[in-house]
């Protein structure tokens, strides 16, 4: 194995490295001050965008979840009207029989003309 000659020109020296650090100078002050708040900066971006997401807050748009009373929804009885036939208008594609089941547990199982029939 041969040995490896450094010479003292030569960057690899010892003396030569140990001389190149203590050449080099250190940053200011200011520079690491200016370190120090930009991951200050990026640590508060960080933590912002971790409460409160990409999108910001989110509003609510739904007045019965900010403590608003909302209308129930009805309709008005017409003559000839049946519970299956309101069933059948305001929901033609469900199950008509649980519809009708909802009708009666929420309007009682008689309807009259004019009456307000609430829907679910």
């Amino acid at each position: 194995m041969a040995a490896t000659i450094h010479y003292l020109n030569s960057p690899h020296h010892p003396a030569v490295r140990s001389a190149y650090v203590r050449a080099m100078p250190r940053p200011a002050q200011a520079v690491y001050r200016r370190r120090r708040v930009g991951v200050l900066a990026i640590a508060v971006a960080i933590a912002a965008i971790g409460t409160f997401g990409l999108n910001g807050t989110e509003a609510n748009a739904n007045p019965a979840m900010a403590g608003q009373q909302t209308e129930p929804n009805y309709v008005i009885a017409q003559s000839g009207d049946t519970l299956w036939a309101i069933a059948n208008r305001i929901a033609p594609q469900a199950n008509t029989s649980d519809l009708v089941d909802e009708l009666v547990r929420m309007n009682g199982d008689s309807i009259s003309v004019g009456q307000r029939v609430l829907i679910p």
